[in-house]
């Protein structure tokens, strides 16, 4: 069981400037309680000490666990919280205005986004200390908040539709009170249609707990918790609303409804075991082309998909080189913000060059019934100290878009049942897919095509085939777990060292080549 997330951004259209000043009091307010309580959390280790559970009569201890991140709010609220029972609280919330009459979820919501940057940067330091003196680096710096974006719990918003208008009803802090506004929402059609779904299926389950309450009330146990497992649960392919958002990116308010799906799919492993002819897509994310895409039946290959990259990669270096202009023309740097327009568009055009690869990814393996998508892994690449000859080139790499299309593929593929693995990327673009022996690569120009096209040779078996596809064909065997061992490989790259002899070549030669391609018998 798998669980795909759909966010809808949602725009507030412009309303009085009174709410949007309740906004901002409440974007700042939300923000100076998270880092209030980030701040305690990282100078007072004894929030984190193990929860004890202990034996009262004898005092022995039963068991010791870690905090969970209720025990830590928990412990959160009773130092910051005033009651009847305990009025002077050890840091109390009276510093910041509007914090002790906040709403308990708003103020919950506050602690939770604390507790999460507060673990993040110490499991971040403990992997820091661990590491070798000479391998450290900069320590990591104790993460300061600015701007939080306001988590809304369910109770502190509401979203209203209507067939003539739409609007949020959300309670917010004016600095003086709090009290519920309405601001006006758009919402799309497609969007209106998913609201609707997720809020009958949220009806449906309500409907189904108040009767299970009634049956406990009565004492019928055993009535109530068949009734919960049976109907009480949400539904395959049904989606959910989940706690919403508020961001503000200096102009315009969203915001964002998180949509949770279950989708029944089962772990790769256990597909593969089941069907060993399982159908699989393998992906080759590069430079020249951003995807190659191979689809396999079993050891037949079923389809093939390119993904060009130079049509964006001159739009990109269109607009690098505008920059660059500027910059010359004022003698360095260019004022502030000049070129500002310039980069952000250069970032939402890679973002959507992305997402239209992950799209074609994933419809290409719908189309030939892949149940897995095997990627490479490539998060955790060294950066070599000269990735190429050229400036260009060393441009083209730093710009090299894989962390973004594999997350992208994740996403979409999850949602149309698909899972996303990924396996070790050495010496796939440079052994064999059929014989599994080093091959060479080489770029051979042709009388048409100056710049000329990579081919990979192997001098044990013979066979050629375009470059990029070789990575794609070995991604199967890696999937299966057949491909060689890497000693083996790696002995017989140091033997060709020695031989003087290199397995990537950019020089324009000619090799012995066959009409011999992904489909054929053997690879």
């Amino acid at each position: 069981m798998a669980t795909a997330v759909k966010t809808l951004i949602l725009p507030l259209l412009d309303a009085n400037p009174g709410k949007r000043e309740a906004l901002t009091a409440t974007e700042t307010l939300f923000t100076q309680m998270v880092q209030f309580y980030l701040d305690i959390l990282l100078n007072q280790p004894s929030f984190w000490d193990k929860v004890v559970e202990g034996d009262i009569q004898t005092g022995a201890i039963l068991s010791e666990q870690i905090p969970t991140n209720k025990d830590i709010l928990t412990r959160l609220e009773f130092a910051t919280i005033s009651t009847a029972t305990h009025p002077i609280p050890p840091h109390p919330l009276s510093g910041l205005p509007g914090a002790e009459a906040a709403p308990v979820l708003f103020r919950r919501a506050a602690i939770n986004r604390a507790i999460g940057l507060a673990k993040s940067y110490r499991a971040t330091r403990r992997r820091w200390e661990t590491r070798a003196a000479h391998r450290r680096g900069k320590a990591p710096t104790i993460p300061t908040v600015r701007s939080m974006p306001v988590t809304l719990y369910q109770g502190m918003s509401l979203l209203v539709r209507e067939e003539t208008r739409s609007f949020l009803r959300v309670k917010v802090w004016n600095g003086e009170v709090w009290r519920f506004e309405a601001y006006p929402v758009a919402i799309a059609p497609y969007q209106r249609s998913l609201l609707s779904v997720a809020e009958a299926e949220q009806a449906r389950m309500d409907k189904v707990r108040a009767e299970a309450r009634t049956l406990q009330k009565a004492g019928r146990e055993e009535e109530a918790q068949t009734l919960l497992k049976t109907e009480g649960k949400q539904q395959k392919g049904v989606p959910v609303m989940a706690s919403g958002t508020l961001f503000h990116d200096g102009s315009h308010w969203r915001f964002h409804v998180p949509l949770f799906t279950p989708i029944r799919v089962k772990r790769a492993q256990d597909q593969l075991a089941e069907n060993p002819n399982l159908p699989i897509a393998t992906v080759d994310l590069g430079v020249n082309n951003l995807a190659v895409a191979v689809a396999f039946q079993g050891a037949k290959v079923t389809g093939t998909r390119f993904i060009p990259g130079r049509p964006h990669e001159q739009r990109r270096f269109r607009r690098l080189k505008a920059i660059a202009v500027r910059q010359h023309k004022t003698g360095g740097r260019a004022k502030r913000g000049a070129n500002h327009p310039i980069w952000k568009h250069l970032k939402h055009r890679e973002d959507a060059v992305a997402q239209q690869v992950a799209r074609q990814i994933v419809d290409f393996a719908q189309a030939n019934g892949s149940k897995v998508i095997v990627f490479e892994a490539l998060s955790h690449m060294r950066s070599p100290q000269r990735i190429g000859w050229m400036k260009r080139q060393n441009v083209r790499r730093s710009y090299w878009m894989r962390g973004k299309i594999m997350h992208w593929v994740r996403h979409m593929a999850l949602h149309a049942g698909i899972l996303t693995v990924t396996r070790d990327a050495q010496f796939t673009s440079q052994a064999c897919p059929r014989c599994g022996h080093l091959g060479a690569r080489f770029r051979e120009a042709t009388r048409h095509r100056r710049r000329g096209q990579d081919v990979f040779h192997c001098y044990a078996c013979g066979w050629s085939g375009n470059a990029d596809l070789v990575g794609a064909l070995n991604l199967r065997k890696k999937w299966l777990r057949i491909f060689p061992a890497i000693a083996k490989l790696r002995h017989e790259q140091k033997l060709r060292e020695a031989q003087g002899q290199r397995t990537n070549r950019r020089r324009s030669e000619t090799v012995p080549t066959m009409k011999t391609g992904p489909n054929r018998s053997g690879v």
